[in-house]
């Protein structure tokens, strides 16, 4: 690749990790992710129930935070001090969040946090991505093609969302175990991704089953599936592997003790497909993965082993899960499946139609 090709490639890659952090703060509710980390740091925050204490999350932030504060935030406040803002031009600006944090050293200085942490997981995901795609693409221009297209489904998926930390992360340590499995590294290091994915979302429990890829020796699998899955060895490390996800699990709960579920959080599968909400869940999922659903289920056949088994392994968990005890029109919640499964098997499909008419 030519210099100035690298310099577009890299303009590019980064314009793709600002842009939904910016329709994040301006059209979703960004400015939420504070209040709900200062409740989260005083005990009260609305996530402590019986499923969901995500603590990775904000335990990053504070350590990300508390090393900027010593380091870039010091120097940063040398040219910078802030400075009380008119509450009448605050309420009655379009860019109100943006003057009131700028008020307010520690609004300002964990906002900061919060974007740089979700510019870093852009960067971390598309890269993981692409190590992904790269076995089974025979022309990598799709790779390039689709990076804006993922930028705008993650600029898309802002519903009722703040800056959804703890999601990128779940992408990322789903790419991070397809990774360990495709490129064969050693089993600890899929254990330890599973530890951490178990103190982020519980929903990363599909995880140690990952271990079935594990044993072929090739990058791009094409392997005897009922062999793997039979296998006493891929059976007892995948007991390991649940039995680390549910310590991870656990910990948290045994660590800050029972809590009651906040309200709205047992929301029915009423709500999703047969009322008036139905219109925003088919919109909302619409901006967010378009067709690729339809298309990967069109094309499953004629898609590598690999992709098939991630298809029928996360597709119906994460469909059945989200529709029947979650807000579905919240649609970063499919963010997982679109990246690992959806969209790939569609690039598949383009990729065979080029080399079929063009090659």
């Amino acid at each position: 690749m030519q210099t100035k090709t690298k310099c577009l490639f890299i303009i590019l890659i980064c314009l793709c990790s600002i842009y939904p952090i910016y329709t994040n703060v301006l059209y979703g509710i960004g400015e939420t992710t504070y209040q709900n980390h200062l409740d989260w740091l005083n005990n009260k925050s609305l996530f402590y129930n019986p499923w969901q204490y995500r603590i990775l999350s904000p335990l990053s932030v504070e350590l990300i935070n508390y090393i900027l504060d010593n380091t870039l935030y010091k120097i940063l406040f040398l040219i910078y001090t802030p400075h009380s803002i008119n509450t009448n031009q605050v309420i009655h600006s379009p860019n109100g969040f943006f003057l009131a944090m700028l008020s307010d050293k520690a609004t300002m200085t964990y906002t900061l946090t919060f974007a740089i942490i979700r510019f870093l997981q852009h960067l971390i995901i598309f890269g993981l991505w692409g190590l992904l795609l790269r076995p089974f693409l025979k022309n990598q221009m799709w790779f390039y093609l689709a990076i804006p297209f993922l930028s705008l489904s993650f600029a898309n998926a802002i519903f009722n969302s703040d800056f959804a930390l703890s999601v990128y992360f779940e992408i990322i340590f789903y790419l991070l175990a397809c990774y360990i499995c495709l490129y064969k590294k050693s089993y600890l290091y899929l254990l330890f991704v599973i530890f951490l994915a178990g103190l982020n979302r519980e929903t990363s429990v599909l995880i140690p089953f990952f271990v079935f890829f594990l044993n072929d020796k090739k990058i791009q699998p094409n392997w005897d599936l009922k062999e793997s899955l039979l296998n006493r060895q891929n059976i007892f490390k995948l007991l390991i592997g649940l039995l680390v996800f549910i310590i991870a699990f656990l910990m948290p709960r045994l660590y800050f003790g029972w809590v009651k579920p906040s309200e709205g959080h047992s929301i029915a599968l009423f709500h999703n497909l047969m009322s008036l909400n139905t219109i925003y869940v088919g919109l909302n999922l619409f901006g967010t993965v378009t067709l690729t659903p339809f298309i990967a289920l069109w094309w499953l056949k004629k898609t590598d082993l690999f992709f098939k088994f991630l298809f029928w392994l996360i597709t119906p968990f994460w469909i059945i899960l989200h529709f029947s005890l979650s807000a579905a029109e919240e649609s970063r919640l499919f963010l997982v499946p679109y990246v690992l499964v959806w969209l790939p098997i569609t690039l598949f499909f383009l990729d065979k139609l080029y080399l079929r008419d063009f090659e």
